[in-house]
Formats: structure tokens, sequence, C-alpha cells
């Protein structure tokens, strides 16, 4: 998927609270996995984030699942042809009307499988 935003094949699209989330994320609980430094995780994220385009939507007519996922919804019903890819299983049993919540196989298999 990265390979595919940095080629520019797709445009990925973030809220400041969805940066603020992932950067959250990679110096927390994913650290252990990519044992990357601070500084170098703060430098690929700026990167991502430069690649994309960023929003501070309004609140979405429908309500997240979660509440502590409205940033997302509203974020995805801001940008119409955007496409949620997470691992949440809540966020993906309840996708908002005409909106595309896939988990990152189900985004590979659709969008990247006929690239490789």
């Amino acid at each position: 998927m990265l390979n595919a935003v940095f080629s520019g094949e797709f445009m990925p699209v973030f809220s400041p609270e969805l940066a603020s989330e992932y950067e959250s994320v990679l110096l927390g609980r994913a650290a252990k996995f990519h044992q990357m430094s601070e500084a170098t995780v703060l430098d690929a994220l700026a990167d991502i984030v430069s690649l994309g385009e960023t929003s501070s939507p309004p609140r979405a007519p429908t309500s997240a699942p979660d509440a502590d996922d409205q940033h997302v919804w509203d974020l995805l019903h801001a940008v119409p042809d955007a496409v949620l890819v997470t691992g949440d299983k809540l966020l993906r049993s309840n996708p908002p009307t005409g909106r595309e919540v896939l988990s990152p196989r189900e985004f590979v298999e659709r969008y990247l499988a006929s690239a490789t």
C-alpha cells in the first residue's frame, strides 16, 4: 500500500486527528514491530502526509460505531471517493452508506492485486 502511495497510484487523505493517531500508534504499541527510531518514524510519517491531502472535515451526518473514531467517519464523509482501510472490525462491519471500508488485505486484493 505504501508503494502505491509513493508511486502516486493512490493519494492518502488525512485529518490532523488521523495524522496524530498514526504518530501515537507508530511511536507506541507498533514500535516493537517496526523497530525504527522516533526520528525515522516522524520523518516517514511527514513524507506520507505530504503526499496526501489534509482536511479538517465537518461533522459527518452519521455517527461512527465507536465515538473515538468519529474523526475518521467525518473524513470518510467529506471525501466522496475515499476508501477507509482499517483493521478495526467494528468500522468494517458498519460502513456508512455508499462508502467503502476495507481491511488492508481487501484493499490490496481489490485495488493492487492486478498491479503485481
